[in-house]
């Protein structure tokens, strides 16, 4: 059999094996993992550090390029990026707990020696989804999970294959999403809750509602729509209703995949500039920014597009904000401004590598005045 590995970040299997069979000898609830990495030969050692950081950047090359993960973002930080995810891997894999010296380490060495680059691989997914940074929304959904799961609750819960279902208990609702519209409905019935201020110098996100405030608010979200409920739709609501208490970035950056259908990065802060790019893609990029703009003149959204930039560089993309505005005749009219970006963006991105139409995008937006 051929001792070849397909993926270049992959440990090799014959060091795959020496690491198994090190692990077992010194699996002891007496030792530590930090006493497993000092006693493996340094090129095991060295191998093993090299290819976990060669495994975080191809993690991060193929995606978390969202305001979740932005100090990990290899378009915004470059190699640092990488470092940080790095770090925090070794960290979690140097862990013990009272009951477990090994509790994490041994996840890499489970089910045999063959397996260790793919239990490498997942164990820098779970230290990305346990460090990603949060907003209050997140500790809205939890606490609304917590509702549910009371036994007096009147609501239901289904699991799918990749997300719950929330709906009111005895109730049948249609398996879709709902559109821009009901959900205007919903908003426009919880408008009326007041948030609590957030406390002075408070150790955790604020509650925003108490719980019988937020109770009654999620019944009605449940009755008012003929669908399910999901944590998906709860963010959205969420998201026009306490826009105040969250990162602007990511206000606008779900703004854009909401209302603009876009599920890829949109700043005009990328670390990669048109200067870094070879002739023939800076040539790429100016074609690409010429044709967005006679769109854009087609359409008749230049001044409303300005408007957006302004607010997006100052990291106040609220849509409320802008359907107060002279050049918005409506909050319906903004969204329909955003699915016009969508499409130039998704237009851009569906024709060049990502890199280059991130720079395409940034250019484009930096030519509107």
């Amino acid at each position: 059999m051929s001792n070849s590995i397909s993926n270049s970040a992959d440990i090799s299997k014959e060091s795959c094996k020496a690491l198994y069979e090190a692990f077992n000898e010194h699996y002891s609830q007496e030792n530590s993992p930090a006493s497993f990495f000092n006693i493996i030969s340094n090129n095991l050692l060295l191998e093993f550090y090299e290819k976990t950081e060669m495994q975080c950047r191809q993690v991060l090359l193929n995606g978390y390029k969202k305001w979740a993960y932005q100090k990990y973002r290899i378009d915004q930080n470059g190699e640092d990026g990488v470092m940080n995810l790095n770090s925090e891997v070794q960290a979690y894999l140097l862990k013990s707990s009272p009951n477990e010296s090994f509790v994490n380490l041994k996840e890499v060495f489970k089910n045999g020696s063959e397996n260790i680059n793919r239990n490498i691989r997942s164990t820098i997914f779970r230290v990305l989804a346990a460090n990603r940074e949060k907003t209050v929304i997140d500790r809205l959904l939890r606490r609304i999970e917590d509702l549910v799961e009371e036994e007096t609750s009147k609501f239901s819960r289904s699991r799918g294959p990749k997300k719950d279902y929330f709906t009111l208990t005895n109730k049948f609702p249609e398996q879709r999403d709902p559109s821009n519209e009901e959900i205007e409905v919903v908003i426009s019935k919880i408008g009326r809750f007041r948030e609590e201020p957030a406390k002075e110098n408070a150790l955790q996100a604020p509650r925003i509602y108490n719980k019988e405030m937020l109770s009654e608010m999620f019944y009605i979200i449940c009755d008012t729509l003929d669908t399910d409920v999901t944590p998906n739709t709860l963010e959205v609501i969420f998201l026009d209703l306490i826009p105040g208490y969250l990162p602007p970035d990511f206000v606008s950056e779900q703004a854009f995949k909401i209302y603009g259908h876009v599920n890829f990065p949109i700043n005009t802060g990328n670390k990669i500039m048109l200067s870094d790019l070879d002739q023939q893609d800076k040539l790429l990029v100016k074609e690409a920014v010429k044709e967005c703009l006679e769109v854009v003149s087609s359409l008749g959204i230049q001044s409303q597009l300005v408007l957006i930039k302004e607010h997006l560089n100052s990291g106040n993309l609220r849509i409320n904000t802008l359907s107060n505005l002279d050049e918005f005749e409506n909050r319906e009219e903004v969204e329909d401004v955003l699915e016009k970006i969508g499409t130039i963006a998704n237009r851009i991105f569906s024709t060049m590598d990502e890199d280059i139409a991130e720079i395409a995008f940034s250019e484009f937006f930096e030519t509107l005045t």
